[in-house]
């Protein structure tokens, strides 16, 4: 038996994979290094290249996964992601300018 691990208020530790679509349509495959600590949770997006951003805020809301990401020259990216049946979560993102990309994260399997 496969099973994502998920429930609606919480994310599994481990190595996340997805990817990102940028506000003109280009997308980068991502891991996600995902922990909770206590009860906060933390998420490291690890992009192609080696680069690393860390999401703010995360937690739930209402169902939704919300987090923020701090970029270059102080701009902001929001993130609401809905959760799928298949426990991945999948939402729009929109910077502090009003441009509008995606993000998708699917859970590690465990396997029994």
């Amino acid at each position: 038996m496969v099973d994502s691990g998920v429930d609606s208020q919480k994310l599994d530790a481990g190595t996340w994979t997805g990817s990102t679509t940028d506000p003109s349509g280009q997308v980068q495959q991502v891991t996600y290094d995902v922990a909770t600590i206590g009860d906060t949770i933390h998420v490291s997006m690890a992009l192609p290249g080696g680069a690393k951003l860390d999401f703010s805020q995360v937690h739930f809301d209402k169902g939704k996964l919300v987090f923020s990401v701090e970029m270059d020259a102080g701009r902001k990216i929001s993130c609401n992601l809905d959760r799928r049946g298949d426990g991945s979560y999948s939402g729009d993102c929109t910077d502090s300018e009003g441009k509008h990309g995606r993000v998708t994260m699917i859970p590690p399997l465990k396997e029994y």
